[in-house]
């Protein structure tokens, strides 16, 4: 596993395994010439199980204010119709804010979609991505672990042999789930040891200390102690850390 995988995995882990899988849908590839949000699709990865209910997730469609050119239809079959009767991004923005407040964003990409979505935000006078979310660059991971391959998700998908959802139409909602599936097979190799639930599970309260019995060393076995510390002073030539922090039972002992 890259250092970049693992820094990654350490984010998620602080957030107790949870993170959101994130995608946009645009108008166009450029904001300078106008392009706006027309979808969003967050997917809810909880200890590393996708939440089975739908209804957790998030999917809006927005209307960017004017209509679409029809080859961008093409590519994630949203008709301008279809748009003309959904909310503006500041009608969706608060419920947008309270679903990533607080979280861990898994984006590929994410130069592209936090751009436009920081775009979007300042419009409404709500600031970035950044101040409600930490962002994660799983194209950025992907190139990492795979050096050469071509990072898109489809190649991310191929990789880790994900390759039953139909991918017809491109939709921000599928490809948050297509990306929160591929999250899990690469950090996958965590699952053999276990580690979430060592490591996420609470840990148990200690017993009552004072009831405790603390049984007394023999004569015997004081003396092969003794012994014991005697030869390792001898051969590091330095006093035990165990005499200079307890004291030296020999001069106990002469006392």
């Amino acid at each position: 596993m890259s250092k970049a995988l693992q820094d990654a995995y350490r984010i998620v882990h602080v957030h107790k395994g949870s993170c959101l899988a994130l995608d946009t849908e645009t108008t166009g590839v450029s904001i300078e010439d106008g392009d706006r949000i027309i979808e969003i699709g967050i997917v809810v990865i909880h200890r590393r199980e996708i939440d089975p209910k739908e209804e957790n997730h998030f999917q809006r469609y927005i209307n960017p204010g004017f209509d679409m050119n029809e080859e961008v239809t093409k590519v994630h079959g949203i008709t301008n119709e279809f748009l003309r009767s959904k909310p503006s991004f500041e009608e969706i923005a608060d419920d947008f804010i309270n679903m990533i407040r607080g979280q861990v964003l898994l984006i590929h990409n994410a130069e592209f979609d936090v751009k436009f979505l920081n775009m979007e935000l300042e419009r409404c006078g709500k600031g970035h991505i950044e101040d409600y979310a930490a962002v994660i660059d799983t194209m950025t991971l992907y190139q990492a672990e795979h050096p050469g391959r071509t990072p898109t998700l489809d190649n991310f998908a191929r990789t880790y042999e994900l390759n039953h959802i139909d991918r017809t139409f491109h939709g921000a909602l599928l490809d948050s789930l297509i990306l929160a599936e591929c999250w899990l097979a690469m950090t996958g190799g965590q699952q053999a040891i276990d580690v979430d639930a060592l490591l996420l599970s609470e840990p148990k309260p200690m017993n009552d200390q004072s009831t405790l019995r603390v049984p007394k060393p023999s004569a015997e076995e004081l003396a092969e102690h003794t012994r014991i510390l005697d030869i390792v002073e001898k051969n590091c030539k330095a006093t035990c850390r165990w005499r200079a922090v307890y004291g030296d039972e020999r001069q106990k002992e002469e006392a």
